[in-house]
Order: structure tokens, then C-alpha cells, then sequence
């Protein structure tokens, strides 16, 4: 897993000690494995809390940890927004969230500020720790892809070139929406459409372009020089 590391000492010694890790997933035997997992990992940690709704309080040097295969694209929205609200300075990371990358939800994820980390396919138990240890200490630990994507589109804004001929004007409007990480709930009311609407928009766009996702599609039109610079 690549991951962009803002923190590398912390990542890499056990100075520095993670005060506790709340589990948010559904409760079933998979969450309560994989906590007695995380307990065994960092044994600074007395307990490691799972349960399906945030903390009303956690202590500094703390980090949520979201099973993200348990929760809707929606939910996982609120999750973060009620953090980002009542949990300020508590780090959150999402566990396995490829289905909503797969949806185009992933990178729309990132505007909130208290999402620190994303752990990916089957991390090993050293990039499981080091990761935690990086997200605790105020670093974070994302995919490449999303670094990647973050750097290139937060860079200079960008539109996509009438020269893809291929696309609708439609199509062309939702993709640069979607360039700025915008959901496709909110790129439905900015253009006063359903959400529905979108995705077929966004389906019909990927398709011509031979792409299965918005990352995919960026780098498919950076690439060909069909991107316009503001």
C-alpha cells in the first residue's frame, strides 16, 4: 500500500504511545476479532472500544477507526461530519473502503479534515501499526492514489477541454464537479438534477472514456492533454 507519510517518526518507534482506538463497524464476530487483533498490536491499550456510533468524548492521542464494508457512502459522511464537528482533534481512519472508491464516493471523503487514514486490501501488522502510530500522532496515511489525485485536482482547479469531443457538454460539467471532489449528491443540486441522474452521467462518461472510476478518469484526461488549467 503506498501511503503518504507526514510523520514518519512516529511511524517507526514506540515513543509514542496510542491512548485508545474506538472500533466503529457493526457488531459481529469479524469487528470483535480484528479488535482483539488491534489489542494484541498495541498493548499500551488497556481496551480497544468497538461500537456503531462515535464517542461523545476521547482522550488526546486517540483514533477512530471506521470498518467502512459496514456503513453506506451516506453514513459514513454523517460519521465523519459529527466528528469533524463534536471530536475535533480525534483522527479518524476508514478500514477497507474500496467498494466506495468503486462508487466514486472515496476521494469526496477527503474534505473532511479529521479524515486521517485509509488502510486498504489486507495491510500487513507492521503497516496496520506504523499507520495508527502516524494517524495518532497527527500524520497521515493515505493510498497513493489519493495523494496522488489530491495533489494533481487541489493544484490548479481544472476543466475539462471541449476537445473531448466524445462527452456531452452534460458529461463534461459533471466531470469537472467531480474533479473537485465534490459528491454525487452535491453535484445533483448544483445542477438541479437527481443523484440518480448523475451517475448515469458519470457511467455513460467513464464508459466512452474506458475508466471505472474518477480517479481513473482524471488521469485518463490529464494524460491525453485534454485538462485546462484556470
Amino acid at each position: 500500500q503506498g501511503c503518504m507519510n507526514s510523520h514518519n517518526a512516529a511511524a517507526t518507534t514506540t515513543s509514542f504511545a496510542v491512548a485508545k482506538v474506538f472500533l466503529i463497524a457493526q457488531d459481529n464476530l469479524g469487528a470483535r476479532l480484528f479488535a482483539r487483533h488491534l489489542a494484541d498490536l498495541f498493548p499500551e491499550i488497556t481496551k480497544v472500544q468497538t461500537r456503531t456510533v462515535l464517542p461523545a468524548q476521547a482522550p488526546s492521542a486517540s483514533v477512530i477507526l471506521v470498518s467502512a464494508t459496514d456503513f453506506d457512502a451516506n453514513t459514513l459522511d454523517t460519521l465523519l461530519e459529527s466528528g469533524h464537528r463534536d471530536l475535533t482533534d480525534v483522527p479518524v481512519a476508514l478500514i477497507n473502503p474500496e467498494d466506495h472508491e468503486r462508487s466514486g464516493r472515496l476521494v469526496g471523503l477527503l474534505k473532511w479534515p479529521n479524515l486521517a487514514g485509509m488502510f486498504c486490501g489486507h495491510p500487513s501488522d507492521d503497516m496496520l501499526r506504523r499507520g495508527i502510530y502516524t494517524v495518532a500522532s497527527g500524520g497521515l496515511w493515505l493510498p497513493r492514489e489519493c495523494t496522488d489525485y489530491l495533489v494533481q485536482s487541489l493544484r490548479k482547479p481544472v476543466r475539462v477541454s471541449k476537445r473531448v469531443a466524445c462527452l456531452t457538454r452534460r458529461e463534461q460539467e459533471v466531470l469537472e464537479r467531480t474533479f473537485s471532489g465534490r459528491s454525487n449528491d452535491e453535484i445533483a443540486k448544483d445542477l438541479y438534477v437527481s443523484a440518480h441522474t448523475i451517475k448515469t452521467h458519470l457511467y455513460n462518461a467513464y464508459r466512452k472514456l474506458g475508466v471505472k472510476s474518477r480517479y481513473e478518469a482524471f488521469q485518463h484526461i490529464n494524460n491525453s492533454a485534454l485538462v485546462v488549467h484556470q
